[in-house]
Parts: C-alpha cells; structure tokens; sequence
C-alpha cells in the first residue's frame, strides 16, 4: 500500500512586497519605499509525516497571515499573480504623490501575505507517485477527513 509523503494546498493570497530605493523630488534625492500590493495565488507544501502536525494546524487555521502558518516548501503560481497597486513612501512612511523617478535596489522583501478564504486545492502525494486531490468543503470536514488520510 502507498504510503503519504507529501501534502500540497493551493491558496489565493494577497501578498505585499516592500522595496527600498531612492525617489527624486523636486531635483533632490530622497530615501523611500514602495509597497507593490498583489492578488496572488501559491502552493504551501508539508513533507509528511514528518510535517503532519504543521499541515493540520494549517487546516484548523483555514485562513491566516504570515507568519502565522508553518509548512516546508512554497511555490508561488505567477500566472495567477496580479498587481493591484503600489504606494510609494517616505523613510516617515508618508506618501509621495509626486516623483521624477524611483530608483528602487534590486532586492525585494515579501512583508505580507494573507489567505483570507481558505484553501482553493488540497493534494496528497504517495511515494509511488499518485496524487490524490481532496474535496474542500468546512474547515471542520476537511480537517476530519485529512487526519483519516494521515
């Protein structure tokens, strides 16, 4: 019999990316920030059964915000990513309406993400390489018949 290894679960997020950079104002440089705020979407992944009681915890959550939710692997799905606005900020995180231009650094910092409704997929892996997706229904129902999987 095919044992469980692996348990993936797909969200929709709203996630927030904070960036560093310098804003021209006016002819004179400023240090700033901006916040790119998105509509996303990824998978959280749990190596089971060694992750079992992080992936549960997860489903008993059902929506959460980092770092509120542990698991092993993530994987974000950048087909389904949208942007929905950015705000461009001062160091006294006042905004800055009126720029000439941001030289932001190349490094970005993920600052938030959020699952507001819950998961959209839940698949369990088996060592022999069968996938298996499980039905979502209540958070109370699916917890139930995840931990008959597990």
């Amino acid at each position: 019999m095919a044992k469980v290894v692996r348990a993936k679960i797909y969200y929709k997020v709203r996630e927030k990316i904070f960036q560093n950079g310098d804003y021209i104002v006016e002819g004179k440089k400023i240090k700033g920030h901006r916040n790119y705020y998105y509509n996303s979407a990824l998978w959280l992944m749990w190596n089971l059964p060694k992750s079992k009681q992080a992936l549960l915890k997860a489903i008993e959550k059902w929506s959460w915000k980092t770092p509120d939710i542990n698991y092993d692997h993530s994987k974000f799905d950048f087909e389904n990513r949208r942007q929905e606005r950015c705000v461009d900020l001062n160091e006294n995180d006042e905004m800055i309406a009126i720029y000439q231009r941001f030289n932001g650094e190349e490094r970005t910092i993920i600052s938030f993400l959020e699952a507001e409704l819950g998961p959209d997929v839940i698949k369990i892996c088996y060592d022999d390489g069968q996938e298996k997706e499980i039905k979502i229904t209540s958070r109370n129902d699916t917890l139930r018949r995840m931990k008959k999987i597990l």
